[in-house]
Protein backbone atom coordinates (compact mmCIF):
# COMPACT_ATOMS: atom_id res chain seq x y z
CA UNK A 1 0.00 0.00 0.00
CA UNK A 2 1.44 3.62 -1.25
CA UNK A 3 1.48 6.23 1.58
CA UNK A 4 0.34 9.31 -0.59
CA UNK A 5 0.25 12.59 0.40
CA UNK A 6 -2.48 14.29 -1.72
CA UNK A 7 -4.77 17.46 -1.96
CA UNK A 8 -7.36 17.32 0.32
CA UNK A 9 -5.70 15.24 2.65
CA UNK A 10 -2.38 14.28 3.74
CA UNK A 11 -0.83 12.78 7.04
CA UNK A 12 1.44 15.33 8.08
CA UNK A 13 -1.40 17.75 8.13
CA UNK A 14 -2.86 15.30 10.72
CA UNK A 15 0.32 16.13 12.89
CA UNK A 16 1.44 19.79 12.79
CA UNK A 17 -2.43 21.02 13.26
CA UNK A 18 -2.61 19.19 16.83
CA UNK A 19 0.84 20.74 17.41
CA UNK A 20 2.77 18.02 17.32
CA UNK A 21 6.20 17.89 15.23
CA UNK A 22 6.44 13.90 12.78
CA UNK A 23 9.34 12.54 10.86
CA UNK A 24 7.57 10.19 8.30
CA UNK A 25 10.26 7.70 6.58
CA UNK A 26 8.66 7.23 3.28
CA UNK A 27 5.66 9.27 1.45
CA UNK A 28 4.68 9.45 -1.89
CA UNK A 29 4.28 12.95 -3.34
CA UNK A 30 2.86 13.42 -7.53
CA UNK A 31 5.54 15.99 -9.03
CA UNK A 32 4.66 18.27 -12.30
CA UNK A 33 5.26 14.89 -14.75
CA UNK A 34 2.38 13.32 -12.58
CA UNK A 35 5.12 10.72 -11.47
CA UNK A 36 5.29 9.51 -8.07
CA UNK A 37 8.20 10.48 -6.38
CA UNK A 38 9.33 8.57 -2.60
CA UNK A 39 10.34 11.28 0.14
CA UNK A 40 11.27 11.17 3.59
CA UNK A 41 9.62 14.50 5.32
CA UNK A 42 10.00 16.22 8.75
CA UNK A 43 6.65 18.68 9.56
CA UNK A 44 6.67 20.91 12.65
CA UNK A 45 4.07 23.21 13.23
CA UNK A 46 4.83 27.33 14.17
CA UNK A 47 3.58 28.51 17.33
CA UNK A 48 3.41 32.84 16.41
CA UNK A 49 1.57 32.82 19.40
CA UNK A 50 -1.19 30.93 22.15
CA UNK A 51 -1.36 27.27 22.08
CA UNK A 52 -2.59 26.66 18.40
CA UNK A 53 -0.01 26.23 16.02
CA UNK A 54 -0.61 28.80 12.72
CA UNK A 55 1.69 27.25 10.32
CA UNK A 56 3.94 24.04 9.54
CA UNK A 57 7.77 23.73 8.25
CA UNK A 58 7.90 20.95 5.86
CA UNK A 59 11.12 19.61 4.83
CA UNK A 60 11.24 17.61 2.20
CA UNK A 61 14.20 15.08 1.00
CA UNK A 62 14.06 13.18 -2.20
CA UNK A 63 14.81 9.23 -1.53
CA UNK A 64 14.64 7.47 -4.74
CA UNK A 65 18.32 6.79 -5.22
CA UNK A 66 18.59 5.33 -1.63
CA UNK A 67 15.64 2.90 -2.65
CA UNK A 68 16.90 1.96 -5.54
CA UNK A 69 20.01 1.18 -3.49
CA UNK A 70 18.32 -0.75 -0.98
CA UNK A 71 16.16 -2.51 -3.79
CA UNK A 72 19.67 -3.43 -5.77
CA UNK A 73 20.94 -4.86 -2.05
CA UNK A 74 17.95 -7.02 -1.15
CA UNK A 75 18.00 -8.74 -4.95
CA UNK A 76 21.56 -9.13 -4.33
CA UNK A 77 20.81 -10.57 -0.71
CA UNK A 78 18.52 -12.45 -2.14
CA UNK A 79 19.76 -14.21 -4.93
CA UNK A 80 23.23 -14.41 -3.34
CA UNK A 81 21.20 -16.32 -0.49
CA UNK A 82 19.78 -19.10 -2.98
CA UNK A 83 22.72 -19.97 -4.66
CA UNK A 84 25.02 -20.49 -1.19
CA UNK A 85 21.61 -22.74 -0.44
CA UNK A 86 22.12 -25.69 -2.66
CA UNK A 87 25.81 -26.17 -1.64
CA UNK A 88 25.55 -25.92 1.80
CA UNK A 89 22.40 -28.65 2.00
CA UNK A 90 24.70 -31.01 0.16
CA UNK A 91 27.33 -30.49 2.78
CA UNK A 92 24.84 -30.70 5.50
CA UNK A 93 23.60 -34.09 3.74
CA UNK A 94 26.98 -35.66 3.71
CA UNK A 95 28.06 -34.56 7.31
CA UNK A 96 25.07 -36.20 8.80
CA UNK A 97 25.72 -39.31 6.53
CA UNK A 98 28.98 -39.23 8.02
CA UNK A 99 27.78 -38.51 11.46
CA UNK A 100 25.32 -41.48 11.30
CA UNK A 101 28.24 -44.24 10.52
CA UNK A 102 26.51 -44.09 7.03
CA UNK A 103 30.11 -44.31 5.24
CA UNK A 104 32.02 -46.00 7.89
CA UNK A 105 32.55 -45.86 11.21
CA UNK A 106 34.18 -43.12 12.83
CA UNK A 107 36.57 -42.18 15.59
CA UNK A 108 35.73 -40.29 18.90
CA UNK A 109 37.65 -37.48 17.68
CA UNK A 110 36.85 -37.38 14.33
CA UNK A 111 32.64 -37.87 15.38
CA UNK A 112 33.95 -34.54 16.96
CA UNK A 113 35.16 -32.84 14.27
CA UNK A 114 31.70 -33.27 12.34
CA UNK A 115 29.75 -32.26 14.87
CA UNK A 116 31.47 -28.87 15.01
CA UNK A 117 31.31 -28.85 11.10
CA UNK A 118 27.29 -29.58 11.22
CA UNK A 119 26.87 -27.20 13.68
CA UNK A 120 28.61 -24.48 11.95
CA UNK A 121 26.48 -25.46 8.62
CA UNK A 122 23.36 -25.02 10.19
CA UNK A 123 24.21 -21.86 11.83
CA UNK A 124 25.13 -20.84 8.43
CA UNK A 125 21.84 -21.52 7.33
CA UNK A 126 20.01 -20.14 9.51
CA UNK A 127 21.74 -17.45 8.75
CA UNK A 128 20.63 -17.32 4.91
CA UNK A 129 17.17 -18.13 5.79
CA UNK A 130 16.81 -14.78 7.90
CA UNK A 131 18.52 -12.80 4.99
CA UNK A 132 16.16 -14.05 2.72
CA UNK A 133 13.46 -13.05 4.99
CA UNK A 134 14.76 -9.51 5.39
CA UNK A 135 15.02 -9.67 1.98
CA UNK A 136 11.34 -10.52 1.53
CA UNK A 137 9.96 -8.14 4.17
CA UNK A 138 12.00 -5.05 2.60
CA UNK A 139 10.94 -5.68 -0.78
CA UNK A 140 7.29 -5.30 0.64
CA UNK A 141 6.39 -9.26 -0.74
CA UNK A 142 6.17 -10.88 3.07
CA UNK A 143 2.91 -12.87 2.27
CA UNK A 144 0.42 -12.44 4.58
CA UNK A 145 -2.29 -15.15 4.80
CA UNK A 146 -5.39 -14.84 7.49
CA UNK A 147 -6.49 -17.62 8.50
CA UNK A 148 -8.09 -19.61 11.93
CA UNK A 149 -4.56 -20.45 13.94
CA UNK A 150 -4.42 -22.30 17.13
CA UNK A 151 -2.21 -20.16 18.54
CA UNK A 152 -1.82 -22.36 21.81
CA UNK A 153 -0.73 -25.84 19.57
CA UNK A 154 1.65 -22.87 17.25
CA UNK A 155 3.62 -22.33 21.12
CA UNK A 156 2.91 -26.21 21.99
CA UNK A 157 5.03 -27.03 18.75
CA UNK A 158 7.58 -24.98 18.99
CA UNK A 159 8.22 -25.25 22.94
CA UNK A 160 8.60 -29.37 21.70
CA UNK A 161 10.94 -28.26 18.71
CA UNK A 162 13.14 -26.00 21.07
CA UNK A 163 12.88 -28.79 24.28
CA UNK A 164 16.15 -29.96 23.70
CA UNK A 165 17.65 -26.19 23.91
CA UNK A 166 15.79 -25.81 26.99
CA UNK A 167 17.22 -29.40 28.86
CA UNK A 168 20.99 -27.49 27.80
CA UNK A 169 19.76 -24.64 29.91
CA UNK A 170 17.90 -26.11 32.50
CA UNK A 171 15.32 -24.04 31.85
CA UNK A 172 11.36 -24.56 32.59
CA UNK A 173 9.11 -23.57 29.40
CA UNK A 174 5.40 -23.39 30.47
CA UNK A 175 2.80 -22.42 27.74
CA UNK A 176 0.39 -20.64 30.48
CA UNK A 177 -2.36 -19.83 27.01
CA UNK A 178 -5.46 -20.68 28.16
CA UNK A 179 -8.02 -22.82 25.89
CA UNK A 180 -10.60 -19.92 25.68
CA UNK A 181 -8.19 -18.23 23.17
CA UNK A 182 -6.80 -21.11 21.34
CA UNK A 183 -8.18 -19.71 17.95
CA UNK A 184 -6.89 -16.38 16.74
CA UNK A 185 -7.60 -15.36 12.85
CA UNK A 186 -3.43 -14.24 11.32
CA UNK A 187 -0.78 -15.83 9.59
CA UNK A 188 0.07 -18.85 10.50
CA UNK A 189 3.65 -19.11 8.86
CA UNK A 190 4.98 -15.74 10.45
CA UNK A 191 3.05 -16.41 14.02
CA UNK A 192 4.58 -19.68 14.01
CA UNK A 193 8.17 -17.40 13.18
CA UNK A 194 7.32 -15.05 16.18
CA UNK A 195 6.74 -17.70 18.50
CA UNK A 196 10.33 -20.00 17.71
CA UNK A 197 12.30 -16.24 17.96
CA UNK A 198 10.76 -15.42 21.44
CA UNK A 199 11.07 -18.38 22.70
CA UNK A 200 14.22 -19.66 21.43
CA UNK A 201 15.72 -16.09 22.69
CA UNK A 202 14.53 -16.56 26.11
CA UNK A 203 15.77 -20.16 26.36
CA UNK A 204 19.07 -18.74 25.12
CA UNK A 205 19.69 -16.05 27.49
CA UNK A 206 18.65 -17.89 30.66
CA UNK A 207 20.27 -20.23 32.64
CA UNK A 208 18.90 -22.58 34.98
CA UNK A 209 15.36 -20.40 35.33
CA UNK A 210 12.01 -19.90 33.86
CA UNK A 211 10.44 -19.12 30.47
CA UNK A 212 6.69 -18.16 30.70
CA UNK A 213 4.29 -17.63 27.50
CA UNK A 214 0.41 -16.39 28.40
CA UNK A 215 -2.06 -14.52 26.73
CA UNK A 216 -4.68 -12.31 27.34
CA UNK A 217 -7.47 -10.77 25.43
CA UNK A 218 -9.06 -7.26 25.07
CA UNK A 219 -11.59 -5.43 23.10
CA UNK A 220 -9.73 -5.08 19.88
CA UNK A 221 -6.52 -7.20 20.30
CA UNK A 222 -4.78 -10.36 22.24
CA UNK A 223 -2.05 -9.36 24.68
CA UNK A 224 0.87 -12.55 24.33
CA UNK A 225 3.88 -12.37 26.52
CA UNK A 226 7.33 -14.84 26.57
CA UNK A 227 8.28 -14.22 30.03
CA UNK A 228 12.18 -14.87 31.13
CA UNK A 229 13.96 -14.90 33.81
CA UNK A 230 17.71 -14.34 32.51
CA UNK A 231 20.19 -11.98 32.21
CA UNK A 232 18.32 -9.29 31.01
CA UNK A 233 18.99 -6.16 28.34
CA UNK A 234 21.77 -3.81 29.35
CA UNK A 235 19.59 -0.75 29.95
CA UNK A 236 22.09 1.58 27.16
CA UNK A 237 21.16 -1.37 24.32
CA UNK A 238 17.51 -1.47 24.93
CA UNK A 239 16.44 1.65 22.05
CA UNK A 240 18.45 -0.77 19.66
CA UNK A 241 17.21 -4.31 19.98
CA UNK A 242 14.84 -4.53 17.38
CA UNK A 243 17.32 -2.80 14.99
CA UNK A 244 18.99 -5.14 12.06
CA UNK A 245 21.89 -6.83 12.94
CA UNK A 246 22.55 -5.98 16.76
CA UNK A 247 22.79 -7.93 19.46
CA UNK A 248 23.46 -6.81 22.79
CA UNK A 249 26.67 -6.68 25.06
CA UNK A 250 26.04 -9.65 27.04
CA UNK A 251 25.44 -11.71 24.24
CA UNK A 252 28.82 -12.14 23.43
CA UNK A 253 30.24 -13.13 27.28
CA UNK A 254 27.07 -15.94 26.92
CA UNK A 255 28.32 -16.94 23.56
CA UNK A 256 24.65 -17.22 22.62
CA UNK A 257 24.80 -17.23 18.63
CA UNK A 258 23.06 -15.48 16.81
CA UNK A 259 23.02 -12.73 13.44
CA UNK A 260 21.21 -10.34 15.51
CA UNK A 261 18.44 -10.40 12.74
CA UNK A 262 15.73 -12.24 14.80
CA UNK A 263 13.64 -9.51 16.68
CA UNK A 264 13.92 -7.22 13.15
CA UNK A 265 12.44 -10.08 11.52
CA UNK A 266 10.03 -10.39 14.47
CA UNK A 267 8.93 -6.78 14.79
CA UNK A 268 8.24 -6.71 11.28
CA UNK A 269 5.83 -9.72 10.74
CA UNK A 270 3.77 -8.22 13.87
CA UNK A 271 3.54 -5.00 12.18
CA UNK A 272 2.44 -6.56 8.81
CA UNK A 273 -0.22 -8.77 10.89
CA UNK A 274 -1.01 -5.40 12.18
CA UNK A 275 0.48 -6.09 15.38
CA UNK A 276 2.59 -4.00 17.97
CA UNK A 277 5.72 -5.48 19.93
CA UNK A 278 7.65 -4.13 22.93
CA UNK A 279 9.70 -5.39 25.88
CA UNK A 280 10.28 -4.77 30.17
CA UNK A 281 13.65 -6.07 30.89
CA UNK A 282 15.92 -5.44 34.08
CA UNK A 283 19.45 -6.47 33.93
CA UNK A 284 20.26 -9.48 35.79
CA UNK A 285 16.56 -10.36 36.24
CA UNK A 286 15.25 -10.79 33.15
CA UNK A 287 12.96 -10.18 30.08
CA UNK A 288 9.08 -10.01 29.32
CA UNK A 289 8.07 -9.45 25.52
CA UNK A 290 5.09 -8.29 24.21
CA UNK A 291 3.30 -8.20 21.31
CA UNK A 292 -0.67 -8.23 20.05
CA UNK A 293 -2.43 -9.09 17.11
CA UNK A 294 -5.66 -7.64 16.46
CA UNK A 295 -8.76 -9.92 16.78
CA UNK A 296 -10.13 -9.67 13.16
CA UNK A 297 -12.87 -11.63 12.50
Amino acid sequence: KMPLCQAGHCQANEFWHKGESHFFKQLYFRNAKKEFVPVALLVSPIFVSGHEPESAVFIFRDISKEMEAEHSKSEFISVASHQLRTPLNSIRWILELLAKGDLGKLTKKEAEFIDEAHTSVVGMNKLIDDLLKVSIIESGRFPYNPECVNIKETFNEVIASQNYLAKAHNVNVVNEIPEALCTVITDKAGTRQIAECLIDNAIKYTIKGDVTVSARPSQNDTLFMVKDSGAGIPPENQDKVFEKFFRAENAATMHTGGSGLGLYIVKNIIEICGGKIWFDSVLGKGTTFYFSLPNKK
